[in-house]
């Protein structure tokens, strides 16, 4: 009965977040919407599913309407089951667009599907406590506080989550799920929660932890949120340095390496990993054999 209940919830948040000018894209989509909702078919979902997808590449600065049909997709993965779905849409969703109206009701079908689906209480918690600090005066604030069986505060939650993920005493060794959980937590506490002085080191942990499991992405776009939104914290400039770092040598992009590297060199001449930006900058996309030979050349030409 609570599955029932709660897929209900998002099912009918969906209409609160439905009028938009139906033309282009935005009305096949909502074309979609209206025959999946009559007949929700796993192809269906996949066809509206992609049509998100779609606005999202397109629109990437519309972080209203990319938020909402985030959380759109993770109410239809829900009714049709799949739960690795909705779970990543909604993360996506908070991440990448916290500022949508969406947000609350995608942190509160997070935390429910948590409870009801995973049987996960404490990761529940996690998403109802964070909802009470950054949405308090949102109607799921109060139902969220009625699932809290303590008075920890987000950070102190995150706290408990990072004790535990490590597979041995010599805290060297992460357990891959785990890191990849702690991660999620970072990020949800710094969107949600910009002011807190906790915020910016919970970026560069997450850099430090997504690194060591190889998720370059999340750990390339807490770098970048961290020099764009803490211009003035300690380690915005070592931030800007790793981001165009694993743009080179993770993620293979080399313009965009390119650039960062260039706004690295303008920004902090005298830092240092000055020398290193403009080593890779005078070297990009050269394969290591033809730098070694490069470096070889250059030596003996001393």
């Amino acid at each position: 009965m609570k599955n029932r209940v709660f897929i209900f919830i998002a099912v009918c948040s969906m209409a609160l977040f439905s009028c938009q000018n139906e033309s282009g894209l935005s009305g096949e989509i909502a074309k979609l919407e209206k025959e999946v909702e009559s007949s929700p078919t796993v192809d269906g979902v996949n066809n509206l599913v992609t049509k998100y997808n779609q606005y999202i590449k397109e629109n990437p600065d519309d972080a209203e309407w990319n938020g909402r049909y985030l959380y759109r997709a993770a109410a239809k993965q829900l009714q049709t089951n799949n739960l690795r779905g909705t779970v990543q849409f909604l993360n996506d969703g908070i991440k990448r667009f916290g500022t949508s109206s969406a947000t609350p009701n995608s942190i509160y079908l997070l935390a429910e599907t948590y409870k009801n689906k995973f049987r996960q209480t404490d990761q529940a918690e996690v998403y109802y406590q964070a909802l009470v600090e950054a949405y308090p005066s949102n109607p799921y604030a109060e139902k969220a506080k009625g699932n809290l069986k303590d008075s920890k505060t987000l950070s102190e939650r995150i706290e408990v989550i990072k004790s535990d993920i490590y597979m041995d005493s010599t805290q060297t060794r992460v357990n891959p799920n785990k890191a990849r959980n702690l991660v999620d937590m970072y990020m949800l506490h710094a969107s949600l929660l910009p002011d807190h002085p906790k915020s910016p080191m919970y970026l560069y942990d997450t850099y430090e932890i997504a690194n060591s499991v190889r998720m370059f992405r999340d750990a390339a776009a807490a770098c970048e949120k961290l020099y764009k939104d803490y211009p003035e914290h300690e380690k915005a400039p070592t931030a800007l340095f790793l981001t165009g770092y694993l743009y080179e040598n993770e993620l293979k992009d080399m313009d965009k390496a390119k650039n960062l590297y260039t706004t690295f060199l303008e920004k902090y001449p005298e830092n240092e990993f000055a020398k290193s930006a403009k080593f890779a900058l005078d070297n990009l996309g050269i394969p290591p054999d033809q730098l070694l030979e490069k470096l070889k050349k250059n030596n003996e030409g001393k």
